[in-house]
């Protein structure tokens, strides 16, 4: 009876250790992450970072030390006891340094111009070449020679650019996207209306001239309907 039982007991146990040994954690709900994207962002999908990082860099840590160090805000405790008297090391604006290259940064800009070239969406594509020069010349006003022109590319250590070289490229990178803008305004040409009820935005460059649409009720305000406007050039 005695080793009816050992038995018994021992055979338990090794029914336990290999049940125990088992791939008991597999399987689709347990080894697929339902946060991890797997499809193809859209345009839009890349683009709400964008601005909720530039948003961060403007509005963050980088304008409340520029606030205490002008003397609009005074520092009393922690972090910005120090910051009052200007006392400031390498890593306190790490995560902002960081943030206008990834994470919202450069580099997703660059991924969006490059999606959306394929799409064929040269508005979009202005739009995202206007966030990129508006990161990069923010980090050139604020540290002076920054990497750029070898920035978020398979380049280990990225030179630093001079700042003025940095504010050049910043010019043809709007230069660039106010062309893809106007290539956009340039085809509301064909959609002219008829209607001699029009109105006139002044640009730089040319007239956008537009149609009122429609008038929210008893407001003068015209409501603009981009498809009834056309481009004049002077």
């Amino acid at each position: 009876m005695r080793n009816s039982t050992k038995i018994i007991i021992a055979g338990f146990v090794l029914t336990s250790v290999t049940t125990g040994c088992g791939d008991f954690l597999s399987g689709p709900k347990l080894t697929t992450d339902p946060n991890k994207q797997t499809e193809t962002r859209t345009p839009d999908q890349w683009f709400v970072p964008i601005q909720a990082n530039t948003w961060f860099l403007n509005e963050g840590q980088i304008a409340r030390t520029a606030a205490v160090w002008h003397q609009q805000m005074a520092g009393v405790q922690r972090q910005f006891s120090s910051l009052d008297i200007y006392s400031i090391g390498e890593a306190d604006l790490e995560t902002e340094w960081q943030s206008f290259y990834v994470g919202g940064g450069i580099l997703d800009a660059r991924k969006l111009q490059a999606q959306v070239t394929a799409l064929g969406d040269r508005r979009y594509l202005g739009i995202a070449k206007i966030y990129e020069a508006w990161l990069i010349g923010m980090a050139a006003d604020i540290w002076g020679d920054v990497p750029y022109s070898e920035a978020v590319q398979d380049v280990a250590t990225p030179k630093l650019d001079k700042q003025m070289d940095v504010y050049a490229a910043v010019e043809a990178l709007l230069a660039s996207a106010i062309a893809d803008l106007l290539q956009l305004i340039t085809r509301w040409r064909s959609r002219k209306p008829r209607s001699e009820s029009s109105r006139a935005a002044i640009t730089g460059l040319s007239t956008v001239m537009c149609r009122p649409s429609r008038t929210s009720g008893t407001s003068s305000r015209s409501w603009i309907d981009l498809d009834t406007c056309w481009l004049e050039r002077p």
